[in-house]
């Protein structure tokens, strides 16, 4: 995960190893913020990398809000009710 944080060039955010989050720092206006929040996202996103944003613009990585087999179990559960 660290690779991809540098390799994003990113100057208002920062990554927390510990957490696994992005998180910036200071108070920036969000002129200047939301730009980068839209690169990293568009980038995660591009890269199919689970990630969770946080009311406070905070993102955390390996997030999945459902697994594979709870997301089969809707599949079916949808084709059930249709019939």
């Amino acid at each position: 995960m660290e690779k991809i944080v540098d390799s994003l060039d990113l100057m208002y955010y920062k990554y927390d190893k510990k957490n696994k989050t992005l998180f910036y720092e200071g108070k920036f206006s969000t002129h200047f913020i939301e730009p980068e929040f839209f690169k990293i996202t568009y980038h995660l996103s591009s890269k199919k990398i689970d990630y969770k944003v946080l009311k406070d613009k905070t993102i955390q990585f390996g997030y999945s809000e459902l697994s594979l087999i709870e997301k089969f179990k809707t599949y079916i559960k949808q084709i059930m009710y249709k019939k």
